[in-house]
């Protein structure tokens, strides 16, 4: 597996939320109560930095920056 990271693209959002695992799902039901693509989403549009992870060539999680 060849892994790494980069500047997200919008672009990015739709592949990782319909890959989340469990856990990821039910801290995004929890923590935001929205659905997975929107949260994503929105942390996208609202982090000072926002960066994905890709593996082997596929986007698969984002991290990022916000106040």
């Amino acid at each position: 597996m060849r892994g790494y990271f980069r500047k997200t693209e919008e672009s990015d959002i739709l592949p990782i939320s319909e890959n989340l695992r469990a856990s990821d799902l039910e801290e995004i039901r929890i923590a935001a109560g929205l659905p997975p693509h929107d949260c994503l989403m929105y942390g996208y549009k609202e982090s000072d930095e926002c960066n994905t992870i890709v593996l082997d060539g596929v986007p698969s999680a984002m991290f990022g920056i916000t106040r």
